[in-house]
């Protein structure tokens, strides 16, 4: 019974369904991120340009993580079933949130808020890219296997 269970919750379209989700967790981080961080101090002593490019740049980062979230939630069958166009997609997205893993453990560590509420943001962000990545790399692979064995 169990075995039954745990096969059929840990599909791979559950766990893309399941990737895509942990990317509108990130919503919260995007709305406390410029009161945790000062950004309107900070960003008051650039010029208007800067500021703006700043602004626009942070925008697009939202974009593109809602707006991958909502493609891989509509659409996780179509993205695990191991077609190019989903294995590529999980094989782009696998590059994304490792880059942002790395950026957050090896840029951020020491420079992120401390506090309670500063360890918590730095670890469950961690830990959220980190199971995006691991999954978006594992149905890649998967998919790769699935074109060099005609499976």
């Amino acid at each position: 019974m169990w075995k039954h269970f745990f096969t059929e919750a840990v599909s791979l379209e559950n766990l893309v369904f399941l990737a895509g989700c942990l990317h509108f967790l990130q919503i919260p981080a995007l709305m406390f991120a410029p009161n945790m961080l000062n950004w309107k101090e900070d960003l008051a002593k650039l010029t208007i340009i800067n500021r703006r490019i700043f602004q626009m740049i942070g925008l697009g980062i939202m974009l593109t993580t809602i707006g991958a979230g909502v493609v891989v939630v509509l659409a996780p069958a179509e993205i695990a079933g191991g077609s190019r166009l989903g294995t590529a997609l999980c094989g782009y997205l696998s590059l994304v949130w490792a880059q942002r893993a790395l950026i957050q453990v090896f840029l951020y560590a020491k420079v992120w808020p401390q506090g309670l509420w500063g360890r918590l943001s730095h670890y469950g962000l961690f830990a959220n890219v980190l199971l995006k990545t691991g999954i978006y790399f594992m149905v890649f692979l998967i998919g790769v296997l699935r074109w060099f064995l005609n499976v």
